[in-house]
């Protein structure tokens, strides 16, 4: 029986830690307008750097969006180089949603144009459903599509993301959108906020209580 300590009266215990492996939750926002512009013109292919490196990530949920409008996007056809004097104006006829991809965190299987099978297992991470054409996107968790992915065995360490921004129509082809040249005063760049699950020896939530119930306190009763 731990030993007993007389407080305003109250006998107490202190408590027995408990060890346990658990899960913790940080919330991380990402902006476009943060990367290389120059290694990465458009913000429709591009690499981001995180905060921080998160080891041991066993879950990565896209908690909120804003986007511009689709009417501000443009097709990258996929010139080597780079070449972006051949891109176009985003044609949204019939466009439902747009997709992201970040690279090796897709889990999402997706259906391939010309019966090509199942081709594209785990082939997104995210998708977003849009809105009328003049209108930003905003996206939260509870609005939409659930995006969120598992990942099992934990990914040792992330410290970066490779984000390209498509339609259905552009997986596989080397094809993205994007909505910014540049980071100017024009551009129109889009943010999205991840809630990215990773796991920790800690102790569990009531290892820094005071008490002496159970085996917290070496003994269920109390001292006399």
């Amino acid at each position: 029986m731990n030993r007993s300590f007389d407080y305003n009266g109250v006998k107490i215990s202190p408590s027995k830690p408990v060890a346990k492996l658990t899960t913790k939750k940080r919330v991380v926002h990402l902006d476009s307008g943060d990367r290389d512009i120059l290694q990465y013109p458009t913000n429709g292919d591009m690499v981001l750097y995180l905060p921080r490196v998160y080891e041991k990530v066993v879950g990565v949920k896209v908690k909120s969006a804003e986007f511009p409008a689709i009417n501000n996007f443009f097709t990258h056809v996929g010139v080597a180089g780079n070449i972006f004097s051949a891109d176009v104006a985003l044609t949204f006829t019939r466009l439902q949603s747009i997709f992201l991809d970040i690279e090796n965190l897709n889990r999402n299987d997706e259906t391939a144009l010309g019966h090509q099978g199942s081709s594209f297992t785990d082939g997104n991470f995210a998708k977003f459903q849009l809105p009328v054409l003049v209108e930003r996107l905003l996206y939260n968790e509870s609005s939409s599509v659930h995006n969120e992915s598992h990942y099992q065995p934990a990914i040792p360490k992330l410290d970066r993301l490779h984000m390209t921004l498509r339609t259905h129509a552009q997986k596989g082809t080397g094809a993205y959108i994007y909505s910014s040249g540049g980071n100017t005063a024009t551009s129109f760049e889009y943010s999205i906020t991840l809630e990215i699950e990773t796991m920790e020896n800690s102790f569990d939530d009531y290892s820094s209580l005071e008490t002496m119930v159970g085996d917290r306190a070496g003994s269920g009763y109390w001292n006399s």
